[in-house]
């Protein structure tokens, strides 16, 4: 199974468009567009009944981790 994106290249920073908050400065955030990005799940195994995808967000002040579950039919 794979993941890809055609929104960010892999091992780039996600672009600022699909940020909640954008960091200006350590003492500024201005509000992101808040996009979602566009993901491809490739060879999904047909008997999957959901997905899980993790994301950290590792320049946040505080480390931040978001789980997703999706239908295995996505």
């Amino acid at each position: 199974m794979k993941l890809s994106s055609l929104s960010f290249m892999d091992g780039e920073p996600m672009p600022d468009r699909y940020a909640l908050a954008k960091n200006l400065s350590p003492q500024s955030l201005i509000p992101g567009d808040n996009m979602n990005p566009q993901f491809t799940f490739i060879d999904v195994p047909d008997d999957a009944q959901s997905l899980v995808l993790l994301c950290a967000d590792l320049d946040a002040p505080e480390l931040h981790r978001y789980c997703f579950m999706l239908s295995g039919s996505c």
